[in-house]
């Protein structure tokens, strides 16, 4: 502290100050839509970037924090491959990991003392989550896989409480994944306290031995207040 003068040093408070409000602000959407990364880690993202491209022109006495902010960017990369799973055919987690990686780049200009530009950036974040998230949602039903004449199409449906959701939407990708089921669609069906979650799945052959294995196993677990699945469409050879 000897060597930073009170001028330099709140000017470094403001920088890392904003990065953790605006870290905050992301992460509570984040947290609300009970995502994986949710306040703490995305608060934690932009706060440290902040804090090691500050660090950068402390050392250096200089406003060049570039070098910094390029190692900032390679370290969130290896956080980003951690929120990512594969779910059957599909990669989970793309959008958290995208999210902790603006992150990062807010609290980069923040701790450069960009505070109009990174406050500008964090809400672009927040409303491209809250703006595209429907869209997204409209444009998956849409453009759903078509189900073969030779397919069959089942939901299957877990009634669970609101705290347990997280715990029990991972039982159920992981049963699912272990039966090998293509999962076309994973929606989430939001009430006061509980939560639905309804994976669509499509097969070529019938899933009504495996799909009962997989209820069987989710209905032992805590909060599960109802759990079935249903055959939506069956097309027989020959029919109409």
């Amino acid at each position: 502290m000897e060597n930073v003068s009170y001028a330099t040093y709140f000017s470094f408070l403001a920088n890392v100050v904003l990065a953790l409000v605006l870290g905050a602000i992301i992460g509570i959407e984040r947290q609300w839509n009970q995502k994986v990364a949710g306040l703490k880690t995305n608060t934690l993202v932009c706060l440290g970037s902040s804090l090691f491209v500050s660090l950068s022109g402390l050392i250096t006495g200089t406003t060049d924090h570039t070098r910094m902010a390029a190692q900032v960017i390679s370290g969130i990369g290896f956080i980003g491959a951690g929120v990512m799973f594969k779910e059957g055919v599909n990669v989970k987690g793309l959008n958290t990991a995208a999210t902790l990686w603006c992150a990062g780049a807010i609290g980069t200009l923040a701790g450069s003392g960009y505070h109009l530009e990174a406050t500008t950036g964090a809400l672009l974040v927040v409303v491209t989550h809250l703006s595209f998230r429907p869209l997204a949602k409209f444009l998956t039903r849409i453009n759903m896989v078509d189900v073969k004449d030779d397919e069959q199409y089942y939901t299957l449906h877990v009634v669970t409480s609101k705290n347990e959701m997280s715990a029990i939407k991972t039982i159920l990708i992981t049963e699912l994944s272990q039966e090998n089921m293509v999962v076309n669609a994973l929606q989430t069906v939001k009430s006061d306290k509980k939560r639905e979650l309804i994976a669509h799945i499509i097969a070529k052959s019938s899933l009504n031995v495996a799909l009962e294995r997989i209820i069987n196993r989710v209905s032992q677990e805590e909060g599960i207040h109802q759990a079935y699945w249903r055959l939506e469409r069956k097309d027989k050879d020959g029919g109409d």
